[in-house]
């Protein structure tokens, strides 16, 4: 799912040695989320007020990162549903909570409200 791409694979029925088996036969990407007027979204709410007021940015986007998918068939013709379920990533002590709120202004410009940088990241 990081990855944000899902990829065809050809599967050969049968026994496989060491010159078969499975390929990529393609690769497509899930492509980002515009968040400008312009990007057919109902907006985005990056204030942190306890209301949900949604709001275009220009320049603003996101990857699409599905959590989950499923291929289902409708009248013989195969369609790829994925849900974007935004979870967080933790691995021992690296976090992946930051909220986009914190991180920016009402307008969309980088404001790090909040945040906290480590001077090692900084440095690099």
């Amino acid at each position: 799912q990081e990855n944000s791409a899902i990829i065809t694979v050809s599967v050969p029925s049968g026994a496989w040695d060491g010159s078969s088996g499975p390929s990529a036969t393609r690769i497509d990407a899930l492509g980002l989320k515009d968040w400008s007027d312009a990007g057919g979204t109902a907006g985005i709410d990056l204030v942190k007020d306890g209301d949900c007021v949604l709001s275009h940015y220009a320049g603003w986007a996101s990857l699409r990162s599905a959590d989950a998918i499923q291929v289902v068939a409708v009248d013989g013709v195969d369609y790829i549903l994925t849900a974007n379920e935004g979870d967080d990533k933790e691995y021992g002590d690296y976090e992946e909570k930051w909220k986009a709120a914190d991180l920016l202004a009402a307008d969309g410009t980088v404001g790090m409200s909040g945040a906290t940088v480590d001077s090692d990241v900084l440095a690099a």
